[in-house]
């Protein structure tokens, strides 16, 4: 979303190109879909409260986003905001696959 201005000058067909209006719509979707996916692993791989705490905190970056960058048209951040989440789950996952 940051760059859409750009996409447009060159020729690239982005998503959110691709999407117009819904571009945050169907990015939220998505991303919740994530959240449910972790949540099903969770559930069926019996993964104890260390990693939940971690999904919490994952859903609590995900909430930032939505209710604060994303209202105030701050892409950016939310964007980069990306890379705290993914580190969050891979840790959480790293440490319950070695205290099993």
């Amino acid at each position: 979303m940051e760059d859409v201005g750009d996409d447009m000058i060159i020729g690239i067909n982005s998503t959110p190109l691709a999407w117009g209006e819904n571009s945050i719509y169907y990015s939220k979707l998505l991303q919740l879909l994530f959240y449910i996916s972790i949540v099903l692993v969770l559930i069926i791989e019996e993964f104890k409260l260390f990693i939940i705490i971690a999904q919490v905190i994952a859903f609590v970056i995900f909430e930032i986003k939505v209710n604060v960058l994303l209202k105030n048209k701050d892409y950016l951040k939310a964007f980069k905001l990306n890379h705290w989440l993914g580190f969050s789950i891979m840790i959480s996952f790293i440490i319950q696959l070695t205290i099993n």
